[in-house]
C-alpha cells in the first residue's frame, strides 16, 4: 500500500505539509503526513526557498502552510524599538508576498497562518524533545517545523 493510500478516505490532504516561517532568511521545514514526521527542516534565502517550495511541488502532493506576518500585533517598548520593529516587519511582509505570488502563480495550495497562538521560539533542545528531530537547526527552520507538526 502507498503512502497516499495509507491515509483515510475522508482525507483529501497533501501527504506533505510545508511550513514556512517568512523572513528576511525565512525557515522551511516539511511534514510526512503519512510517516507522521518531519522530514526536512532548514531555513533558506528567498530566491532558495521559492526554488525549494517549486521542486516539492513538482513531485509531490503538497500544502503549503505559512506565516502570516499580516497578523502581528503592535510592538512593545520604547518609539525608537517600535521604529525599528516595524522596520524589519515590513521586510517580512514583503517577502510574504513575494511568496504569496509565486504560490498562485504556480497554483499551490496553501494556507496562511496565524503567528498567534503557535508554538514558537522553541529552543533546540525542547524542540528535539518535542519532535523527535535529530538534526542541526536554527530558530527560523524550529518556527517553520512548528508550524506543520503533526498538521
Amino acid at each position: 500500500m502507498s503512502k497516499q493510500e495509507t491515509m483515510s478516505s475522508k482525507e483529501t490532504r497533501e501527504l506533505y505539509a510545508i511550513g514556512i516561517d517568512v523572513g528576511i532568511v525565512s525557515g522551511f521545514a516539511v511534514f510526512d503526513r503519512g510517516e507522521k514526521r518531519l522530514i526536512q527542516v532548514t531555513s533558506l534565502k528567498l530566491f532558495m526557498l521559492l526554488e525549494r517550495i517549486r521542486a516539492w511541488a513538482n513531485n509531490n502532493e503538497i500544502r503549503v502552510y505559512i506565516e502570516n506576518p499580516n497578523t502581528y500585533r503592535r510592538f512593545k517598548g520604547n518609539e525608537k524599538q517600535n521604529s525599528a520593529k516595524m522596520a524589519g516587519s515590513g521586510a517580512v511582509k514583503q517577502t510574504y508576498k513575494h511568496i504569496v505570488e509565486l504560490l498562485e502563480y504556480d497554483k499551490i495550495p496553501f494556507t496562511p497562518v496565524s503567528v498567534i497562538g503557535t508554538l514558537k521560539k522553541l529552543d533546540a533542545e525542547t524542540f528535539a524533545k518535542y519532535t523527535k528531530w535529530e538534526g542541526k537547526t536554527n530558530e527560523h527552520g524550529r518556527d517553520a517545523a512548528m508550524i506543520v507538526f503533526n498538521r
